[in-house]
């Protein structure tokens, strides 16, 4: 289905480039599938205990507290991504709100104030190009920095040249890229 709705999922390549990172890792992709329930995937990695590590992730989240209290509308489709993106914001005391789509992001755009949007460009129903220029059509939107997140490389550079987003990110997310951006 190359539709934006993605109503049947997506070409599967997730699942392959997934098991090819873990195995480059020295690590293990399981699956256990029960017919007409689902499956449930997980993965191990060997990872020593290294203070270099635990030093990385701590600095990241410090330079990122200058962030705190800022309020976010995060507009994902995926509930993963969902869960992934306001993990890593709510690390730095950000305020977060989802929206679902393209249309929530409007609505919600339109009932609350918010410093900045995350918006995911590919989404059932409406996407993330058309939710921006109607919020960007708006006087509370105008000047709203909408901040596009995307898994698409080469629509991203296409993109960014027909959009009224104010910046570009490419999923997965780069945590530093991320709050150097939403600086």
């Amino acid at each position: 289905d190359n539709s934006t709705s993605r109503k049947f999922g997506g070409s599967g390549l997730g699942l392959t480039i997934s098991k090819n990172l873990v195995e480059l890792m020295g690590g293990k992709l399981q699956v256990s599938s029960i017919e007409h329930q689902g499956s449930h995937f997980w993965f191990e990695l060997p990872i020593p205990a290294s203070h270099k590590y635990h030093t990385d992730i701590t600095q990241q989240v410090f330079a990122a507290k200058n962030l705190a209290g800022m309020k976010i509308l995060l507009v994902e489709d995926n509930e993963t991504n969902q869960v992934v993106a306001q993990g890593i914001l709510e690390e730095a005391e950000i305020l977060v709100d989802i929206a679902n789509d393209g249309q929530e992001a409007v609505n919600k755009v339109r009932d609350n104030h918010y410093d900045l949007v995350l918006m995911d460009i590919r989404m059932p129903g409406m996407d993330g190009h058309e939710a921006t220029r109607i919020i960007k059509a708006t006087d509370k939107g105008k000047n709203l920095p909408i901040v596009a997140m995307t898994a698409d490389v080469i629509p991203l550079h296409q993109g960014q040249q027909q959009s009224p987003m104010d910046a570009w990110l490419a999923k997965p997310i780069d945590t530093d890229l991320l709050f150097s951006t939403l600086r």
